[in-house]
């Protein structure tokens, strides 16, 4: 089987499918919205994982601060996303 989509257009896909349910109340997580792909806060393991101290980074492990989330470019992607499946 050939893989033919992105991990950018799965996060997408099932962001627009969130937008098609009776849901009140929807939200996109930060490490979805940049490309995270480590395991942010765990509670109860402190001693087996860093927890509270993993930085936001993107896909390619480069940290993203809060101050530049909306000019990150994989944000405004899914954010667009999003918007447009709520008009329709």
């Amino acid at each position: 089987m050939i893989e033919d989509w992105e991990e950018e257009d799965l996060v997408a896909g099932v962001h627009r499918l969130a937008m098609h349910t009776p849901a009140l109340l929807t939200a996109v997580a930060l490490t979805d919205a940049v490309g995270e792909r480590r395991s942010q806060n765990h509670p109860g393991t402190h001693t087996e994982y860093p927890n509270w101290q993993v930085p936001l980074a993107d896909a390619n492990g480069v940290p993203v601060l809060l101050d530049d989330m909306f000019d990150h470019p994989r944000l405004n992607r899914l954010l667009e996303a999003v918007r447009t499946a709520r008009q329709s």
